[in-house]
């Protein structure tokens, strides 16, 4: 049993529709206007950034990553920049309604990575958040994860998610990030890519 989370395959160019990819999963970069307001459909929404070092997508497009891809035609590039406060770097996607990731029997997230082999060494890590704001934080353990240049496949055990408190059948947010986030401090830069997100159920 698999159930797709994200595989990145949805995301176009088109900013104004809403439909790129930073404007799902966001970055520390703020974009469109703050001066029209939420739901103007002539103007893409604004939103203010995460103030984290993560910058997702490519510059110039496609935004979405269409040569470094694990599965089907796109993948997730997010730039990290430890490099001054809050000394770590993430994406965050947010879901409008809570998502059940137990439905059919899941028990796993899984998700590919990969990284390059000049990226600064740096904890990559999984953030997963209720809708009560409770929030499970997984960092891998490689320390030297985001130097892979090949793609990684990390299980992460819904077990754990809930280990920590969080309602994995009222799952709000999910974060992708790289750095100390429990205790910031100054790192350096990369690049990872990111790829079919999805809730699975693994054998005995």
């Amino acid at each position: 049993m698999v159930s797709v989370v994200d595989d990145f395959e949805k995301y176009t160019d088109d900013d104004e529709a809403g439909q790129a990819i930073f404007q799902t999963w966001i970055d520390g970069l703020k974009y469109g206007d703050p001066n029209h307001p939420a739901g103007d459909p002539q103007h893409a929404p604004y939103y203010a950034g995460n103030g984290t070092g993560a910058v997702v997508g490519n510059i110039p497009a496609p935004l979405a990553e269409e040569q470094i891809v694990r599965g089907g035609g796109r993948s997730m590039p997010m730039d990290y920049s430890d490099v001054k406060k809050p000394w770590y770097s993430e994406a965050q996607r947010t879901w409008s309604t809570t998502q059940n990731w137990t439905t059919s029997g899941a028990d796993t997230l899984t998700l590919y990575f990969r990284g390059k082999a000049d990226n600064s060494r740096a904890p990559l890590y999984v953030g997963i958040e209720d809708g009560a704001g409770r929030m499970a934080m997984m960092v891998h353990s490689d320390p030297a994860a985001v130097l892979a240049t090949e793609w990684q496949r990390w299980h992460l055990p819904c077990a754990d998610v809930r280990a920590a408190g969080v309602d994995v059948g009222a799952v709000k947010k999910m974060v992708m990030g790289v750095g100390d986030r429990r205790n910031p401090k100054p790192g350096g830069t990369g690049r990872i890519y990111v790829d079919d997100i999805r809730l699975t159920k693994r054998m005995p």
